[in-house]
């Protein structure tokens, strides 16, 4: 009983971390004229921070965000850049670090998703999924990690992952992997950039209502949809929210809503316990949650397996 009480205090006691402020603070932020992105854009250039670097594909986009964040930052820098180029990522951040210096947060926002059946997909699709949402991931955080590591205040480095990087739901063969990795390589990173002062940050957005959800709809596959019916619909601007709150007080996992957060418990092997109490106290409920979510996925996928093939409209299933 001593033991199980301990290990309690250990799970739902969180060390004290003192707030921190983004007055002043430089910024980098990637994908950051759209969706996600461009609602964190907007709402980090009303906490007085110092300046802003987005970089994203569009020019176009990338002037409108810049327009609509004058009013509240004076420093405003946009960068048409594609994450999955390496070359192009180092030549965007050296140039933000040359203007602005080294950025005190990286928030690494590009990605994206095409879901379909893994049978019916080409190749290309998952290998171009992993060099946007890993790739880019890893090469705007090689470098300003670089940068970071050179003076004593270190930095924060924020990552976003999805939900699907705790469960793989079908259609996303293509996806999961690559926030699966992202996952892995935040936890990593927590531990060996720690004693250069550089913090860590893993974001798990739920279904967000973006132009890129909406593009996603186009290519799911129909138990797909109906899978993700069931899961609440969140806007871009309170997902925003919820990460510069978590961005403030230091936060290595940020989920937005409750049922990710279940499923962060379920996976978090030995990341920091976010979410001690949940996985505790209420570990049979989640754990049966996870064994009923499991049940309804795959009666699901079978359901709508059976019906392509009595229609004989879906042959490669």
């Amino acid at each position: 009983m001593g033991l199980f009480l301990l290990l309690l205090l250990f799970s739902i006691v969180k060390p004290f971390q003192k707030r921190v402020s983004l007055v002043g603070k430089n910024i980098i932020i990637t994908g950051g004229s759209a969706g996600i992105g461009r609602d964190l854009s907007l709402l980090l250039a009303k906490e007085n921070i110092s300046s802003i670097t987005i970089l994203a594909r569009t020019q176009s986009k990338l002037d409108q965000v810049a327009n609509e964040i004058s009013s509240n930052c004076d420093n405003v820098l946009t960068i048409s850049c594609d994450v999955s180029n390496k070359e192009s990522v180092k030549e965007a951040i050296d140039e933000s670090v040359a203007k602005f210096g080294i950025p005190d947060i990286l928030i690494n926002c590009a990605g994206l998703s095409t879901p379909g059946y893994f049978l019916e997909q080409d190749v290309d699709i998952t290998e171009y999924t992993m060099k946007v949402d890993f790739f880019g991931t890893l090469y705007a955080t090689h470098r300003v990690a670089h940068h970071m590591s050179k003076r004593a205040q270190g930095g924060h480095i924020v990552m976003i992952s999805s939900t699907l990087a705790s469960l793989g739901i079908v259609g996303f063969s293509s996806y999961c992997p690559s926030k699966y990795a992202v996952k892995g390589f935040a936890e990593v990173l927590r531990t060996e950039l720690a004693p250069y002062n550089i913090r860590i940050s893993l974001v798990y957005p739920p279904d967000t209502q973006t132009p890129g959800y909406e593009r996603e709809n186009l290519t799911k596959p129909p138990d797909c949809l109906e899978i993700c019916a069931m899961s609440s619909m969140s806007q871009p601007d309170d997902v925003a929210k919820v990460i510069i709150a978590g961005i403030k007080k230091g936060d290595f996992h940020i989920a937005v809503d409750f049922f990710t957060k279940v499923f962060v418990a379920l996976s978090n092997s030995i990341s920091p316990r976010q979410y001690g109490i949940i996985e505790v106290m209420f570990f049979p409920i989640i754990a049966l949650l996870g064994f009923i979510t499991r049940l309804l996925n795959d009666s699901i996928v079978s359901k709508h397996y059976k019906r392509a093939k009595q229609n004989k409209t879906n042959p490669s299933r």
